[in-house]
């Protein structure tokens, strides 16, 4: 019960002094401790607001949401996240994650605990702490992935957004390849986990070395990776395609097995496709791609 408000229906009925006693310990807590109700932030202590760069509570929790970026490092939309967030609490009572929260100098990371109040259906009590290390301004965490250098899928979703389909005048059309490293389970099984991530972050290297400095590779997650191809027509996508395919075909890898990928092409249809439908498009063409024996690299005609 962060700072307590007069009329609020959590509290009617609770006694005073332990009420009081309540709101001076949270009050010096140095964590931030946040209520809910039904999903609204309706409270917070004084270091919630300060933690985030405001010196008024009420603006805090009128600007709370806002200040979410669209996108988690996971690449899943904050809004959805969030809500999974709320609802694992309710089922389970205590959930514990990191969350990533847009601030005045950048980003900052954030280990979120919630908490089910019990008795107080629809109630939701949650204390944040920023991670050590991950401060305001310290954003090369936020947009990479660990294992592979290659930009992650949040990063790589604010970039399509911002810089081709908001703006689709800027460049001719996109293209979009969806790579998936073939049989990847299997290297896991009989090489061990460790000699897997060596193969993917080889994989990402040497595709990253076949691309133009201003084509994007990102983890898409898993064994898959994307890479969007600006201003280029169906033959210049298929061409770095098959030279990513051919590429990784013939590079020695750590495992004894050789190591290849498959890849679904498409290329922007016209400049009001969203990315949504390209990617679509792409998906369609990797499955085709597995299914005609992997190896391959496959686009629309």
């Amino acid at each position: 019960m962060p700072r307590i408000r007069a009329g609020s229906s959590l509290y009617s009925g609770a006694d005073k002094a332990t009420a009081e006693r309540g709101r001076i310990m949270l009050e010096a807590a140095s964590v931030a401790c946040c209520l809910w109700e039904n999903g609204t932030i309706v409270d917070c202590n004084g270091y919630a607001a300060s933690m985030f760069g405001f010196d008024d509570r009420g603006n805090f929790l009128s600007a709370f949401e806002s200040l979410f970026p669209e996108y988690q490092p996971d690449g899943r939309l904050s809004e959805e996240k969030w809500r999974a967030m709320f609802s694992a609490a309710e089922q389970s009572g205590t959930i514990e994650f990191e969350w990533v929260f847009g601030v005045a100098n950048g980003e900052i990371s954030v280990e979120t605990t919630l908490t089910a109040v019990k008795e107080k259906n629809g109630v939701i009590a949650g204390c944040m702490r920023t991670i050590v290390g991950r401060a305001v301004g310290n954003t090369e965490f936020l947009i990479t992935d660990g294992m592979t250098g290659a930009i992650n899928r949040r990063r790589f979703m604010e970039i399509v957004k911002k810089r081709f389909f908001e703006n689709p005048e800027i460049s001719g059309p996109v293209s979009i390849l969806i790579m998936n490293v073939d049989r990847m389970g299997g290297i896991n099984s009989t090489y061990g986990r460790a000699l897997g991530d060596a193969v993917l972050k080889k994989v990402a290297e040497v595709t990253q070395g076949v691309l133009r400095p201003y084509d994007l590779l990102a983890r898409y997650g898993g064994d898959e990776f994307i890479v969007m191809i600006p201003d280029s027509q169906r033959s210049v996508a298929l061409r770095v395609s098959e030279r990513i395919r051919s590429r990784i075909e013939n590079t020695e890898m750590e495992s004894q097995a050789g190591v290849t990928v498959s890849l679904g092409v498409a290329v922007q249809s016209e400049p009001t496709e969203g990315f949504e439908s390209i990617l679509e498009r792409a998906e369609s063409m990797l499955r085709y791609a597995k299914n005609k024996g992997r190896n391959r690299a496959a686009c629309e005609k």
